[in-house]
């Protein structure tokens, strides 16, 4: 026992494997999480993990919504025969296409808070 830890710590070309075998998988996954076929996977993986999460009840899996991430509205523009698609984050103002448009608090689904001034 004590001569394999002495050809390890003799030997470190171990180390140096792993941390590029690390690196090399970290930039691949950082490339392959943008492909269609990445996002298809992650998708089908999310897919099954909520089917775990309803069908056993392991609530470890289940995804919280982080405190600091923004609620988005999708907003469609339609100007003649041009659809013009928006994202606004809650409790913010853009101007779209001649309007001054804000949003407000969108914790409650059913009371959304959406003013739509025209510029002109």
């Amino acid at each position: 026992m004590i001569d394999i830890l002495q050809e390890m710590w003799d030997n470190n070309i171990w180390i140096y494997t792993s941390i590029a075998g690390a690196l090399l998988g970290a930039a691949f996954l950082a490339y392959f999480r943008t492909t269609i076929a990445g996002i298809y996977l992650y998708q089908q993986f999310d897919e099954f993990l909520d089917m775990i999460i309803e069908r056993y009840g392991w609530t470890w899996f289940a995804q919280k919504q982080s405190v600091t991430e923004k609620k988005l509205i999708e907003l469609e523009v339609i100007r003649g025969n041009k659809v013009f698609t928006k994202r606004i984050t809650e409790n913010s103002k853009q101007r779209i296409e001649g309007y001054s448009v804000s949003v407000g608090n969108l914790s409650d689904e059913d009371n959304i808070e959406f003013n739509i001034e025209d510029l002109a």
